[in-house]
């Protein structure tokens, strides 16, 4: 409470008559939280929550107004600098009730929601320091938050009491998109760094967050890292709301996680990583050796969960940094693809590429829990299903760029693709290749740099390989030989010129195939060139094989012939091309496998072969499909090993 001796009074910043139009000069109507930095443009999407900690007196707001102010440059910041941004018309405030006072923009409604045309925004602190303070119609100043970084000595701004602001007593700089809030609500210490923390917006509600998280224990790097993460879920209705991050326990002790943050970075500069905290670990928060601790959006199914959980999708290339209570970093995964933003390893070493940019409700996975290298692009896969709080799969990579081939591939089975499921790609090789890690993908275009915007299709698992000789297909549920079936496998048509990819367990691209035939999309071969004709449109049931098995000339258009005589799982030999269309050839059924072998009926219609050949990747290797793990909401801080 502030003290109401006159003789304070008179000496407040911007002093007045003791008594004047609004009443007796002092009230207990305090900035309770505001978002200076919203996500995407600022201009009328700031917002000043207000709240009267009076228990006894209503409060008449007209003619108040909320003003602004960047770094003074005048010892006397009484007046330096300040500009309206809201002037407030006729409203009264009850004891212990708030008022949003939004900007035309914030998208914010309610009967606590006052929105304002602004006059000027609120200043970020994205250098020095700035303020947000409240006067009365009178002239007196109410209520002062200054925040950002450190004051220049004889240039701090001033409390309401006329007192300055030491930097040690400035509350942090808002993050973009998150709040500065005073936690608990309604505090009030006039020291504006005791007072107010960044945490997710509670516009009209309560504030909540995190303050007495006390720093039980610095970290070190390695010993906790980023296990897993999804930044990018399906569908734009509360889409943060479904993002998580998994963190793995590497230490051989417990480690305290109190007061420890999760922060997004998307770009850095002259100082660094630029970042901006999504949460704070709660005090008490704990985590064993072995164990998984998932964080996210409210509406994940994390054992710690929050409001404004909300990641960088990797467009450019983005950042998830673990960081202890200290603010030293502890673990960072860098994705997106191309590192154009110039994000830093925990090493330092700025990669030109980072993990790869999962596409909507794809996951990055370390190859194996705790598996860090300090490379996110040789750490992390991207899976179509997560395993939050579960092992990963071990994937770690153990081969990389031997030479396997994409042999024949069909992508327009008859019907429609995503409702048959039939699809298949073939791959062949020269040499004994572990695949464990290796990725499928698709792709129709490319981006501003040229580089493929390539969909994930399928990681190949631990323990599957290929033996020279071998034809290993991977496809859908109903391919018509397959040794490894994928959840959804759908290949891109071939209008406008499209690819099929092949990667290896590192990211490297180890074969592509284009195909078509105008490559209207400037998709580019294994040698970098970027042909005008590709290798020929597909039209249904019609099969692209390789005219020789293996054999590569980096040019699709010439590798490659269109056949109704598909052979998955055989050797094309000599393909029969296509005339038209058709075929004389006899169909391949569910009772005519390539190599004979069981046939193994589908629930759902349709059949797969089983076939009596022996692949090293396993006999029909069901990937996710009979693997779909949950997770069950509620698990408490601490958490011991799994």
């Amino acid at each position: 409470m502030k003290v109401s001796w006159l003789i304070v009074v008179m000496g407040l910043v911007g002093a007045s008559p003791a008594f004047g139009a609004c009443g007796y000069g002092l009230y207990e109507v305090v900035i309770n939280e505001l978002v200076a930095n919203p996500d995407g443009t600022d201009a009328g999407a700031e917002w000043v929550e207000l709240l009267n900690i009076d228990p006894y007196t209503t409060v008449d707001l007209e003619g108040w107004t909320l003003e602004v102010a960047t770094h003074p440059e005048e010892s006397d910041a009484s007046t330096a600098g300040y500009r309206t941004a809201f002037t407030l018309p006729e409203r009264s405030l009850a004891p212990g009730e708030r008022l949003v006072v939004a900007g035309d923009a914030a998208g914010l409604s309610g009967s606590d929601v006052l929105v304002i045309e602004p006059s000027g925004s609120l200043p970020n602190a994205s250098s020095g320091s700035d303020a947000v303070r409240l006067v009365d119609c009178d002239g007196w100043v109410q209520d002062v938050v200054a925040y950002g970084a450190s004051n220049t000595p004889g240039e701090a701004f001033l409390d309401e009491w006329g007192l300055p602001v030491p930097s040690e007593d400035l509350a942090p700089s808002p993050a973009s998109g998150l709040a500065l809030a005073r936690i608990p609500d309604g505090t009030d210490s006039d020291v504006p760094a005791l007072d107010f923390s960044v945490v997710a917006a509670t516009p009209g509600l309560e504030n909540v967050g995190v303050t007495d998280a006390t720093c039980e224990q610095a970290g070190v790097p390695g010993d906790v890292v980023i296990n897993e993460l999804m930044v990018n879920p399906a569908g734009a209705d509360g889409e943060a709301a479904n993002e998580w991050v998994e963190l793995y326990g590497v230490s051989g002790q417990v480690v305290q996680l109190s007061g420890w943050t999760l922060s997004r970075a998307n770009r850095a500069d002259a100082d660094g990583v630029s970042a901006s905290v999504r949460f704070t670990f709660p005090q008490g928060a704990t985590l064993a050796p072995g164990a998984h601790l998932v964080v996210g959006g409210e509406l994940s199914a994390a054992d710690l969960t929050t409001s404004g959980f909300d990641l960088y999708s990797g467009a450019g290339g983005d950042a998830v940094i673990l960081s202890d209570c200290e603010g030293t970093g502890i673990d960072t995964v860098v994705y997106g693809g191309p590192n154009e933003d110039l994000l830093s390893e925990d090493d330092g070493h700025v990669p030109d590429e980072g993990a790869p940019r999962p596409g909507n409700d794809e996951v990055l996975a370390r190859r194996a829990d705790g598996l860090d290298s300090d490379r996110s692009v040789a750490d992390f896969l991207l899976l179509p299903e997560g395993t939050p709080g579960l092992p990963n799969e071990d994937l770690q990579c153990r081969d990389a760029g031997a030479p396997v081939k994409i042999n024949e591939f069909l992508p327009d089975p008859a019907g429609t693709d995503s409702d048959v499921q039939a699809e298949w790609v073939e791959l062949v090789s020269s040499e004994v290749v572990d695949l464990a890690g290796w990725t499928l993908h698709k792709a129709s275009r490319v981006d501003e740099h040229g580089a493929p915007e390539a969909a994930h299709l399928f990681t190949f698992p631990s323990g599957a390989s290929i033996a020279p000789g071998e034809f290993l297909v991977v496809g859908g549920v109903r391919a018509e030989v397959v040794d490894l079936v994928a959840v959804s496998f759908d290949l891109y048509g071939g209008s406008g010129g499209d690819a099929v990819i092949l990667r290896d367990c590192l990211g490297r691209r180890a074969d592509a195939l284009l195909y078509g035939g105008r490559n209207e999309d400037a998709l580019a071969e294994d040698d970098g060139a970027v042909p005008d004709v590709v290798a020929d449109d597909p039209q249904s049931n019609q099969c692209l094989a390789r005219r020789i098995d293996g054999a590569d000339s980096d040019v699709s258009a010439d590798d490659l012939m269109l056949t109704t005589h598909c052979s998955p799982g055989a050797t094309n030999g000599d393909p029969v091309p296509a005339a038209g269309g058709g075929t004389t050839l006899p169909p391949r059924g569910c009772g005519q496998p390539v190599t004979g072998g069981p046939v193994a009926l589908d629930p759902e219609g349709g059949c797969r072969f089983a076939p009596e050949r022996t692949h090293a990747a396993g006999w029909l290797l069901v990937v996710a499909l009979t693997r779909r793990r949950r997770r069950a909401r509620g698990r408490p801080f601490s958490h011991g090993a799994q």
